[in-house]
């Protein structure tokens, strides 16, 4: 067993990982699957507009105008840690 940044002991990695999991397990793979997934997230969400919005997307399907567009993505780090604060107050990043 090894011991987490509170002192609990964690499971260890197991050896003879599927590839995949093998891949995903340094800090730069890890945030490249990131960047690849808030990619996605934003093409399925469509631009602010919902009336530029392709077919299939959430504010195309959703959103009635820049105001109320059905769903909200972050356009950086920083802007999302501010955001979170103000929505969730006492939570930590």
């Amino acid at each position: 067993m090894i011991r987490g940044k509170d002192g609990a002991e964690v499971e260890e990695p197991r050896a003879g990982l599927p590839a995949r999991d093998a891949e995903l397990a340094t800090p730069d793979a890890r945030m490249a699957e990131l960047e690849e997934k808030l990619a996605r997230y934003r093409e399925l969400m469509g631009p602010t507009d919902p009336a530029e919005a392709a077919e299939g997307t959430i504010r195309a399907a959703w959103g009635t105008d820049v105001g109320e567009n059905a769903c909200h993505g972050s356009d950086a780090p920083e802007t999302a840690r501010n955001e979170i604060a103000y929505f969730f107050p006492g939570y930590e990043l």
